[in-house]
């Protein structure tokens, strides 16, 4: 294998560890070695844990080798002292090391080299040559100089994947326990992430493909609109849902200017109601994308019209407006969306009033939501 292919195997072993065994096949190749591997050693709560994430073989190994469910050696035992970062140690010199790891074993020729250190974590190259082979001298080290920056950076690259990658998890976990619909798109309509709420809004309120999916791709471009398409601002769509704004058209502003937050309001079926916040994620970042937070009123549930008859001998236009001051709004909206005059209104809001024992709007909403606390909402 060519040095620049042993390279590029370092860096795609991030991805796929079969890379990096194919770049320490090359590195035993050029080395003369047998064994090749890249050694972890964690420093947790004073103690060291070791872990061998990779390793390549070229033929037999000595029977010195651990089996395969032991645990890996620490290379650091046979090190005659600490090393620099890049320094190679050449051969076993220290006594109590060589019995720890071989016990009265023959001891076969070791090549050690510390990749990087930090507080937490030291990464070596490891590689062993055969019983009968001569010791390493300072030019097989010398000569596999060149791979270890570039392990090195390597390695750096797939913590910090590891991190981003974990980091990713919690927050899709922490996303998916929200009482709320939370969803995360880019300016063009792509969803990248959402949790179940989230996912049910954005079927409603932004551009599908033909196959009647948000795309989930990164890559540039708009999402096709041969599906549903955003309605104009107060005409209610597939969904029965009326938009003070269309969705696509404030994740457009708010993910390709420096705009500020915005707001939609929105106003569904049976006294439904939601409010809904747009911001950008990372102003200024890599990614142009926005977070949507839902914050759904359903109103009373269907079945709420029955109860409040049975209990509190509402007629049926009172428990509409009584439904509909659940949700929070003012009494003038409630004649609008209703369709009657402000004196009838006032006059029904007295008698249920009288009739449910309360006497402010908050109570009698209080009081509501109670009772809708056992009942199901409207699907």
């Amino acid at each position: 294998m060519a040095m620049h292919e042993t390279i590029r195997g370092l860096y795609e072993g991030m991805l796929d560890r079969t890379a990096w065994r194919r770049s320490l096949k090359s590195l035993c190749t050029k080395s003369d070695s047998v064994r090749a591997s890249i050694v972890i050693v964690e420093h947790v709560n004073a103690h060291a844990r070791v872990e061998e994430i990779a390793h390549s073989e070229l033929g037999e190994v000595e029977p010195v080798s651990p089996p395969p469910l032991s645990p890996p050696r620490d290379p650091r035992m046979g090190l005659a002292g600490p090393l620099a970062v890049g320094q190679w140690q050449i051969g076993i010199r220290r006594p109590s090391g060589v019995a720890q790891m071989f016990g009265n074993a023959p001891v076969p020729p070791f090549m050690t080299c510390l990749v990087d250190r930090n507080p937490r974590r030291e990464i070596y190259l490891c590689l062993q040559r055969r019983l009968e082979q001569p010791p390493y001298d300072t030019a097989d080290a010398q000569a596999l100089d060149w791979a270890v920056p570039h392990l090195r950076q390597a390695m750096a690259l797939c913590q910090r994947a590891q991190s981003e990658a974990l980091a990713l998890r919690a927050s899709i976990d922490v996303i998916g326990r929200l009482q709320y619909a939370v969803l995360v798109a880019r300016g063009n309509g792509t969803l990248i992430v959402a949790n179940p709420a989230g996912e049910a809004w954005a079927r409603r309120l932004l551009p599908q493909h033909s196959n009647g999916t948000n795309g989930t791709s990164s890559t540039s471009g708009t999402s096709g609109t041969s599906g549903s398409t955003a309605m104009p601002p107060g005409v209610a769509g597939a969904s029965g849902w009326r938009l003070s704004r269309p969705l696509p058209d404030v994740l457009r502003l708010v993910c390709e200017t420096a705009s500020p937050p915005q707001a939609i309001h929105a106003i569904g079926h049976e006294g439904r109601t939601a409010q809904i916040v747009i911001q950008p994620v990372r102003p200024g970042g890599e990614i142009n994308a926005a977070l949507v937070a839902i914050h759904e009123n359903r109103g009373a549930p269907l079945t709420m019209a029955t109860i409040l008859r049975d209990l509190y001998a509402l007629t049926p236009a009172e428990s509409r407006l009584a439904s509909l001051m659940m949700t929070g709004i003012g009494l003038p909206e409630a004649c609008t969306q209703l369709g009657v005059k402000r004196e009838t209104s006032r006059t029904q809001l007295k008698s249920i009033f009288t009739k449910t024992g309360t006497g402010t709007q908050a109570q009698l909403a209080h009081l509501l939501t109670r009772l809708g606390s056992v009942l199901a909402g409207p699907a």
